[in-house]
């Protein structure tokens, strides 16, 4: 009896004195914006004989991960297609358990999730516009929006390259200018980011440097009108082209759809948004064959649907990039009577990010809300990420908006 006492004994005190688990890092290979049926792998390298998962900030907790090597913990996680939320930024944060204790670490990138549900803002300028011939090697690209929206949230992708960290974003604008020489040809350009709204953004376009073209001498310009649209509508497309052809339209799967020459060179065609559409982008491609033969197709822009079922959500204060005391009030705008949960984030003594606060509180019936924060013991000049998202009874959302700020 007193041997296994002291087998008993020596055990427990082995388990104590091994304390939490040891994490040395977590990376994933999230670039740019996930969308849904993108695959987001994360490895996770700390103590072994381990349980590990990991979290992407509201869009899912607790993604098993499997040790395959001593030390090293793998998972994955693939975006839903019925993911309807927007969400700029999100956190990943690894989790690991060992002898019934825990400890957790945020990876120092993070990652934005879109959704194919289309909230784009209508109201765009491009520089250099679609199908435009440059012959500047170093083309200056901006984009301009009628609605504004939050600059932190911008992501511009040109070529494959993510050029974000040299982007010039304003709420009304975005500038990009190459630091070398682009060469002759196309260049293909993605630009996604979130208005104040809460509502996403995503364009993509191409231009050409130089002397190879787009055969674009027969066909000048597109345009479509109404650029909001609903189902049930009619979008009316003209093309200014060379005069004398024969034109076409495609949206989605709906092919060749005739245009009309009216006044020489000016082509209309009509399309009614069928209700599978809703809530998605539909782009547009028109061809152009004239009388002798030649040929020219142009991927113009994206016809944008009325999105039902999305809540407004703006944050009126703070401001992004402010300083805050320890105690704060959150105020903005949402749909009456909605619900908003309001999380803030920040590093704990060792510097690893954690949830601070997770609260939740509803918009009054003229949607406004307030909510008030304690930051707690985080010293002065910590950084923090406060995030708010709004939810209606339906169960309908909002996107989820993320600023970023400092402790006073």
């Amino acid at each position: 009896m007193k041997i296994l006492l002291l087998c008993v004994f020596v055990w427990a005190g082995a388990v104590f004195a091994m304390g939490a688990p040891r994490i040395d890092g977590i990376t994933h290979n999230g670039f740019g914006i996930l969308m849904p049926g993108d695959t987001l792998s994360v490895v996770l390298n700390g103590s072994s004989g381990g349980v590990a998962t990991f979290d992407i900030s509201t869009v899912v907790k607790g993604v098993p991960m499997q040790e395959t090597s001593q030390g090293v913990y793998q998972g994955h996680y693939t975006i839903q297609q019925n993911e309807t939320r927007v969400v700029p930024f999100a956190s990943v944060a690894g989790h690991l358990a060992l002898y019934g204790r825990s400890a957790t670490l945020v990876a120092m990138k993070a990652v934005s999730i879109g959704t194919n549900v289309a909230q784009i803002n209508p109201a765009l300028q491009l520089y250099p516009a679609p199908g435009f011939q440059s012959t500047s090697t170093r083309p200056q690209i901006k984009v301009v929006f009628q609605n504004p929206i939050q600059p932190s949230t911008v992501y511009l992708i040109v070529d494959g390259v993510d050029d974000t960290s040299q982007v010039q974003s304003t709420p009304n604008s975005v500038e990009w200018s190459p630091s070398n020489n682009l060469s002759n040809g196309e260049h293909h350009v993605v630009l996604w980011a979130v208005d104040t709204q809460g509502q996403q953004l995503r364009r993509e376009w191409n231009f050409y440097v130089g002397n190879e073209t787009s055969n674009n001498d027969l066909i000048q310009s597109v345009t479509e009108s109404p650029r909001t649209i609903s189902p049930g509508q009619a979008v009316t497309v003209t093309m200014n082209a060379a005069p004398g052809g024969t034109a076409v339209m495609s949206v989605e799967k709906d092919q060749d759809i005739s245009m009309m020459e009216g006044p020489s060179g000016i082509y209309t065609g009509s399309y009614s948004v069928p209700s599978r559409l809703q809530g998605h982008y539909a782009y547009l491609t028109v061809k152009l064959q004239t009388p002798d033969g030649r040929m020219e197709t142009l991927n113009d822009a994206d016809v944008v649907y009325v999105t039902k079922g999305m809540l407004p959500l703006n944050i009126s204060g703070p401001f992004g990039g402010s300083q805050v005391p320890q105690a704060f009030d959150v105020t903005g705008t949402t749909q009456p009577n909605a619900s908003v949960r309001v999380r803030l984030w920040g590093p704990d003594n060792s510097g690893a990010w954690h949830e601070i606060l997770n609260d939740q509180t509803h918009a009054d019936y003229n949607g406004n809300y307030s909510i008030h924060i304690d930051s707690g013991s985080l010293p002065s000049g910590s950084k923090m990420t406060l995030f708010v998202q709004a939810q209606g009874a339906q169960g309908s959302q909002s996107g989820e908006l993320r600023i970023e700020l400092t402790r006073q």
